[in-house]
């Protein structure tokens, strides 16, 4: 098995200095995956790593970034990410993330709603909570539930998924998604959803 590895990625641009490109060396610690990486992306100088790994049963990872903010001169933002999951019984599994985003705010009336829409960013505020969890029903069927809180505005969603193994290579499923939170909230902006999905393999 391969332990150590190196990777470089360039994405050429016109101009050196509009140029993407990135390095990131990974390795293994008494049993943990670890990794480092440093490169600018879209004139932004990056740096992080991140970890996997196991504590008794439970599965552990993070990571974590620093990034030049384009919006502050000579300003940075840090974001991190903390998981563990577990598989509780043969048929049910869950899994916890916390979320910090140094490049979010506290206040709602300050939300980059055009970053969003532009999809620049993915998140708004700062801190968030999610969990999901799978619960298989029978051999063929399977219910898995998620939902992301934002520790900030205290707003969130709640989304159920139905899935149902039809044959060796294509499955269904029946999903919604519910969010809730208070005017002007990140979550207030995202409608209630339904939707039924098909997934085929050739």
């Amino acid at each position: 098995r391969q332990l150590t590895d190196l990777e470089l990625v360039y994405n050429s641009e016109y101009h050196f200095n509009s140029s993407n490109y990135a390095a990131r060396f990974r390795t293994n610690v008494l049993g943990y995956d670890l990794a480092v990486l440093a490169g600018s992306l879209d004139r932004r100088f990056i740096t992080g790593g991140d970890f996997a790994g196991n504590v008794l049963t439970a599965g552990i990872r993070g990571e974590a970034l620093v990034s030049q903010d384009p919006l502050k001169s000579g300003g940075y933002y840090v974001k991190w990410i903390l998981g563990m999951d577990y598989q509780f019984t043969d048929k049910l599994y869950g899994l916890f993330e916390y979320y910090h985003n140094g490049q979010g705010t506290l206040n709602r009336f300050n939300y980059d709603l055009t970053g969003l829409y532009e999809g620049r960013i993915l998140n708004l505020a700062k801190d968030y909570l999610a969990l999901s969890g799978t619960y298989q029903l029978t051999a063929l069927t399977s219910v898995m539930a998620s939902s992301i809180f934002n520790f900030n505005d205290g707003s969130g969603y709640l989304a159920t998924t139905v899935s149902y193994s039809a044959s060796d290579n294509a499955s269904i499923g029946l999903g919604s998604l519910y969010a809730y939170g208070k005017t002007f909230t990140e979550y207030w902006y995202y409608p209630q959803a339904y939707y039924l999905r098909l997934d085929t393999y050739f």
